[in-house]
């Protein structure tokens, strides 16, 4: 065996992000042994901040990761313009490399 991977687990997750990292925080918590391989550790994602406000109570994770909330939604076009209300299911707005980290760390603890 590569002396570098002389290690053995029942749950192996790739990916690090949102998904990969919300997994090994539960399954740390019943216990379950689990790595987590992440290929850039420093990887800035360009778009896909927008997550439910629900998620930091759901998943107990800090709110201060939220840079913005958003409670209404314009949509316009050229024949017409909307403004929706979502107040009753807002979304928030994270730097996806600060979130994607503290997610990595609290899988860690």
């Amino acid at each position: 065996m590569n002396k570098n991977f002389d290690f053995v687990t029942n749950t192996l997750i790739i990916g690090g992000g949102p998904a990969g990292a919300t997994l090994a925080r539960e399954l740390n918590k019943y216990n379950i042994e689990n790595i987590l391989i992440e290929k850039k550790f420093n990887y800035d994602k360009p778009c896909g901040g927008g997550i439910k406000s629900s998620v930091f109570d759901e998943f107990d994770i800090p709110k201060e990761l939220e840079t913005k909330k958003i409670t209404n939604i314009n949509l316009f076009s050229t024949l017409n313009n909307a403004t929706f209300n979502i107040k009753e299911a807002p979304l928030s707005i994270v730097l996806r490399k600060e979130f994607d980290h503290k997610l990595r760390l609290l899988a860690k603890e």
